[in-house]
């Protein structure tokens, strides 16, 4: 995994300021990087130390941000589209063939653990973010819903760590199908992916 060009302790600085009213972009630019990186570094390393409430807000924050829409048709988001609303969410979300029963029962699981905890509109939005990136690599919805089911805490993650974890697999087995299908039977916990590299080499199982 590559290593990262800040330090933790600096990364939650930046998510502190950010929280106190700053602009992502801003912060991201005095830190030298760029705004996606940052968002992704607050996401991979903060994250999983907030309660439910701090992951809401940080949500909203994050997601003003990003989307341009501190103020109501202050500006559109980077593709010319107008921000979704709840609904559209959750009409895309049925898109992918997701029923009701498979997202109420993802979302009891996650409620179990304080680290896994979402309001419904934030899970519906890791939901989307997940099934987007898991698709394009040959997941089905049902075998993405399995995996979180499985491994709860690989949910809170970054979708690119589930990615990162695909890869190590494909390089191992140089075989797409091998690969979402060890994905499928041993998802991992761990998404430091310099640790999954280990277990891969050492044979992928527990």
């Amino acid at each position: 995994m590559q290593k990262r060009k800040i330090e933790d302790s600096a990364i939650f600085q930046s998510y502190s300021r950010i929280m106190s009213g700053e602009s992502l972009t801003a912060v991201a630019k005095e830190m030298k990087l760029d705004r996606g990186t940052l968002r992704n570094y607050i996401k991979t390393v903060v994250e999983p130390e907030l309660d439910e409430t701090q992951r809401e807000k940080f949500y909203k924050m994050i997601n003003r941000n990003y989307r341009g829409n501190s103020t109501e048709n202050k500006r559109k988001n980077r593709n010319g589209k107008k921000k979704i609303n709840d609904s559209e969410l959750i009409e895309k979300l049925a898109s992918y063939g997701v029923t009701p029963q498979e997202t109420e029962d993802l979302y009891e699981i996650l409620r179990k653990n304080k680290r896994t905890q979402y309001v419904r509109d934030t899970y519906i939005y890791k939901c989307l973010e997940h099934l987007e990136t898991l698709t394009e690599l040959g997941f089905s919805t049902k075998e993405i819903f399995s995996i979180f089911m499985q491994r709860p805490k690989l949910f809170s993650g970054n979708a690119s760590k589930m990615v990162e974890i695909y890869n190590i697999y494909l390089r191992k087995f140089q075989n797409q199908a091998l690969a979402r299908q060890k994905m499928i039977e041993d998802p991992w916990e761990d998404l430091e992916t310099d640790k999954t590299s280990k277990k891969v080499e050492d044979g992928g199982e527990r």
